[in-house]
């Protein structure tokens, strides 16, 4: 699909404009996608692409489109933008931490384990890893739990030192000791039983050492 696009761009990158039906890549759903070529990139139509370029795109269906954080350059502090990833395949539970976290940073969401580990390994590729992780523990594909041992694995792959590690924090409606300590074993930071209201989540962060004064 990328090199039709970028075929695409190159003969015509003012005038083109084509239809194609896609994959969600947050939610799995088909989604309808209208995109025009610009001489920047691919541009985006109708709300529905995201993260244009002519070397990549992701499709978004525009419900998840609307659920994407809008920053502006007031939101991005100069010392406490925090980088910050949201796994959870839930979608009340995504849009409810996103809302509250939107404003302390650049916020991702994965909707899986697998999308996790990709987004993560990406991110660490880039020297710019997350700096903290909401991670959700029942999850199609691939359990928290076991995308939190992965996690740990590549920031051990990839050399990164402690003090950039990224802060995990598991959030479950789970209550059972047996999982928060499984959880703690796999080297999460801590542990947060759901349904997590924004002064609770808050406080946790600044725990971790970030700033949530807004």
């Amino acid at each position: 699909m990328i090199e039709i696009l970028k075929k695409m761009f190159e003969s015509n990158p003012e005038k083109s404009t084509i239809v194609i039906k896609d994959t969600c890549s947050d939610c799995g759903c088909e989604t309808i996608i209208e995109i025009t070529p610009t001489s920047e990139g691919f541009g985006l139509e109708g709300g529905i692409l995201f993260k244009c370029s002519p070397d990549e795109y992701l499709a978004k269906c525009s419900v998840c489109h609307d659920e994407s954080p809008k920053t502006n350059d007031n939101q991005k502090r100069e010392n406490n933008f925090i980088k910050i990833l949201i796994v959870e395949d839930e979608p009340t539970s995504r849009k409810t931490l996103n809302s509250f976290l939107l404003t302390l940073g650049e916020v991702d969401i994965a909707v899986n384990g697998n999308k996790a580990i990709t987004a993560v390994e990406k991110a660490i590729e880039n020297n710019k890893p997350y700096e903290l992780i909401f991670l959700d523990i029942i999850m199609p594909e691939l359990d928290g739990i076991t995308t939190l041992k992965k996690i740990r694995r590549l920031e051990t792959q990839h050399e990164v030192n402690e003090h950039a590690k990224s802060k995990v924090i598991m959030t479950s409606a789970n209550t059972d000791k047996d999982v928060i300590l499984k959880a703690a074993h796999a080297g999460c930071t801590s542990y947060m039983i759901k349904p997590i209201d924004k002064t609770r989540l808050y406080n946790e962060i600044r725990k971790h050492g970030f700033d949530t004064q807004e």
